[in-house]
């Protein structure tokens, strides 16, 4: 029996020695992976769509909120810095939806939304190579990202009849549910690993 098991090893070893040498092992090994990429790409692409919306939905409730400050003489001191974070979320929000949609479309990894092009030609414009401006958006991204969740935002069952209280008032990450949450910090996440592939000290950025 001992002698059968060995015999049927080696001629799994010839066979599999066969296939390397046909190559039809790697270019299998190589199909496997590139699915696997696909699937990624697809799944990261979605993930910043739908991102791109929330962010939207976040900017607009952060104008909602400034809005409402700004009823008064003196809140508008606080309430037109509020708006101005609110417009450059939804802006923001804006150019994830149209970035991840045309990458999605044209399976293209580096589509690049009409804001991020700004971006880039404004740093080209200053004498730095492009990807200095998906850094700088990248940043302002995430700086706007943490001030909508520790920002305060009105509550979903505020009284719309009457100026806005104190009480009205909540932090933004604890209006927001569950999934809306993580969706928001895979968000990040993502502009985060963005930031860390265009860093300069990143030997995979092109020179």
């Amino acid at each position: 029996m001992a002698l059968n098991e060995l015999k049927q090893e080696r001629d799994y070893l010839i066979k599999q020695e066969g296939l390397i040498r046909q190559k039809k092992a790697k270019q299998y090994a190589v199909v496997d992976v590139h699915k696997k990429q696909n699937t990624m790409f697809y799944f990261v692409k979605e993930v910043g769509f739908v991102g791109g919306i929330a962010e939207v939905g976040v900017g607009i409730d952060i104008i909602g909120t400034g809005i409402a400050l700004s009823s008064t003489g003196l809140g508008a001191i606080i309430g037109i810095p509020v708006i101005f974070c609110g417009l450059v979320i939804t802006f923001h929000g804006f150019n994830a939806m149209q970035e991840n949609a045309g990458a999605f479309i044209n399976s293209d990894p580096k589509h690049k939304g009409f804001l991020s092009k700004t971006y880039e030609g404004g740093a080209e414009m200053l004498g730095y190579p492009r990807h200095y401006g998906d850094l700088i958006y990248g940043g302002i991204d995430l700086v706007t990202s943490a001030r909508g969740l520790f920002y305060f935002v009105t509550k979903p069952d505020s009284w719309r009849l009457f100026k806005y209280l104190n009480a009205d008032l909540v932090m933004g990450f604890r209006a927001m549910s569950i999934p809306a949450l993580t969706l928001e910090l895979s968000v990040d996440g993502l502009t985060i690993q963005s930031i860390h592939n265009n860093f300069p000290s990143n030997p995979a950025i092109e020179k």
